[in-house]
């Protein structure tokens, strides 16, 4: 019982080693990785604003009225906004009203959103990773996974305007899923593989054990039958020997002792009718069952 209990132990305990590093890496890993991942694009979403702000040398006349943006800015925003994969780009005065926006009916409307005074007209950015199908800081539901970039502009401290853009990235988050998801089944299969190999293992094992267990038990009674038998043996090759008696002028005493349960000894004692005595004394050859045989 006591080895029973060990192996399920062992069971256990190998359960949990090929368990335990899957959960790691699913709990903590994986997580971890997508945390960075997902930092580095929030990254890379802030260096495409501040590029794009920069090629496009807002002046601060642009931050006060729609009017000031010409054709031609216009279609350089429509070119940038194709080759760096953008799904949208605003542009907002100091009071967070939109001049600007690759949506058209979003042009004239307010952000009254707290982040936009308390946030980014104080200069500070802000950023968040928006789901697909999920509403973005504005309230908007959108189709796809973006960084949302609030970017302020400062001349000499002063806060002019801020510049918004929804940065696409649905297909590096579906390459980054696609590789964790990859890796994760690949890492299950494995811990899968490795726990069905130990708990097979640790079954043959138990079968075994439990076979070791008959056969030990069979031996048992057959041991414990045959020390009955050899003690009957023993008992009756006692009861055998010859009753040794006392004379009037000879006092005799006798002992047999076997080496093991039985022995090849014997021994008797008489008088003859002429008064000789007769002393015959035997030891076959071996011990235990072969000697009294």
């Amino acid at each position: 019982m006591l080895k029973l209990n060990l192996l399920r132990i062992i069971l256990f305990i190998s359960l949990g080693i090929a368990v335990i590093p899957a959960a790691y890496n699913i709990f903590y890993i994986y997580p971890s990785f997508n945390r960075l991942s997902m930092e580095d694009a929030e990254d890379e979403a802030i260096r495409t604003a501040k590029y794009l702000l920069t090629y496009l040398d807002l002046k601060e006349e642009q931050f006060h009225s729609s009017a000031a943006f010409t054709v031609h800015f216009l279609n350089r925003i429509e070119k940038v906004q194709k080759e760096l994969g953008i799904f949208k780009i605003k542009i907002f005065s100091s009071t967070g009203k939109v001049l600007y926006s690759t949506k058209l009916r979003e042009i004239g409307t307010v952000n009254n959103n707290s982040y936009f005074k308390n946030i980014i007209a104080r200069g500070r950015l802000k950023t968040k990773i928006v789901q697909k199908d999920t509403r973005s800081m504005e309230g908007e539901k959108v189709s796809m996974d973006i960084v949302e970039t609030y970017i302020p502009v400062m001349i000499n401290d002063r806060f002019i305007g801020a510049f918004e853009l929804y940065y696409n990235i649905s297909k590096k988050k579906e390459k980054i899923d696609n590789l964790l998801n990859h890796s994760l089944l690949t890492l299950f299969i494995m811990s899968l593989a490795l726990a069905l190999g130990m708990c097979w293992t640790l079954w043959k094992l138990g079968v075994q054990f439990k076979e070791r267990q008959k056969i030990e038990k069979k031996l048992t009674l057959r041991n414990d039958q045959m020390q009955e038998d050899l003690n009957l043996a023993a008992d009756f090759q006692q009861a055998i020997l010859p009753e040794v008696r006392d004379f009037p002028f000879l006092k005799i005493g006798s002992k047999c002792t076997a080496y093991e349960e039985v022995s090849g000894d014997v021994f008797d004692i008489s008088f003859d009718q002429d008064g000789s005595l007769k002393f015959f004394l035997g030891d076959a050859t071996g011990h235990g069952v072969i000697g009294p045989l």
